[in-house]
């Protein structure tokens, strides 16, 4: 209630979290683990915020694209449409969680969907920065990541 009485409180506190999140997004997954500091200090800036409404999607199961997703606020769900109109949920994903799609750099559709659940915030790092630490590894280099298809993984940041 207090947060929607005052925006700004709203906004410092989601400020607060996803500097948190990505602090610790480049600190314990293995994929930035080769970078110089000075590229490890610059990537949380090459987030970008999007706000969602439910059922905006993350991605796709039929696109072949890469990024990575942090919730921030709120939630979002992986599941797959293979069943038609209803999707099999595979993973809930809530605040410090994240999602990985590679299926660009494999060009192999994802094969399942990421979708937000009610009002939710993430912090996207964008296909063209991504392709370039995949480069440097692969998808094996996301660490202690859960694979829900050949193209997505999972994980957190949460402790």
């Amino acid at each position: 209630e207090l947060l929607q009485k005052h925006p700004s409180a709203r906004t410092a506190l989601l400020g607060f979290v996803r500097e948190r999140l990505l602090h610790s997004l480049v600190l314990e997954v293995p994929l930035c683990a080769g970078l110089p500091n000075a590229e490890k200090e610059a990537l949380p800036a090459q987030f970008i915020d999007k706000e969602l409404v439910d059922g905006d999607d993350l991605f796709n199961a039929f696109h072949e694209n890469d990024g990575f997703w942090v919730v921030v606020d709120g939630a979002a769900v992986v599941g797959d449409e293979a069943d038609g109109d209803k999707m099999k949920e595979l993973q809930a994903l809530r605040v410090g969680d994240w999602v990985c799609c590679v299926s660009g750099s494999t060009g192999v559709e994802a094969g399942v969907t990421a979708l937000a659940r009610g009002r939710t915030v993430v912090a996207s790092l964008p296909h063209k920065v991504l392709q370039p630490l995949l480069s440097l590894g692969g998808k094996d280099k996301l660490g202690m990541a859960r694979g829900l298809s050949n193209q997505v993984l999972t994980g957190s940041l949460r402790r």
